[in-house]
């Protein structure tokens, strides 16, 4: 009797994820899962004078729906970040340009700030770029 159970779980278990797929993707409606994805999650911007550093890194969406950026944020006013699209297909890709102003505050030394990516992406709605940086006087 417990073998029955456990094949009958384990049954409806793999029905339901195949249902899943199956309705994640329609083919021709435009419906599908985004997938964010980060290229450098995490950046050394080195030594660098008491002036703006701007770096740049890739946003990829490899999902089968379109990637809908909500909201980019970071840690610190120092740092900003804009996305050079808050709409991303499938297979596409945007730029995230992030700025840090150590005259902002007066920063000195070795620091470290995060950029935050909220979107549509079921798997990471809230995903995270850090970076560190020395400021050097």
């Amino acid at each position: 009797m417990r073998v029955k159970t456990f094949v009958l779980i384990l049954a409806m278990a793999l029905l339901g994820g195949l249902a899943f797929e199956l309705l994640a993707f329609r083919p021709g409606t435009g419906a599908g899962v985004p997938r964010l994805v980060i290229d450098t999650p995490f950046m050394d911007f080195g030594e660098i004078p008491p002036e703006k550093t701007t770096r740049t890194v890739a946003v990829r969406n490899i999902g089968t729906g379109e990637l809908k950026v909500e909201k980019v944020t970071t840690s610190c006013n120092c740092t900003t970040a804009e996305l050079t699209s808050q709409a991303i297909p499938p297979g596409g890709s945007a730029e995230l340009k992030i700025t840090f102003d150590p005259e902002f505050h007066e920063t000195e030394g070795k620091v470290m700030r995060l950029v935050w990516i909220d979107s549509n992406d079921p798997a990471t709605p809230h995903a995270e770029v850090e970076f560190q940086v020395k400021v050097v006087r």
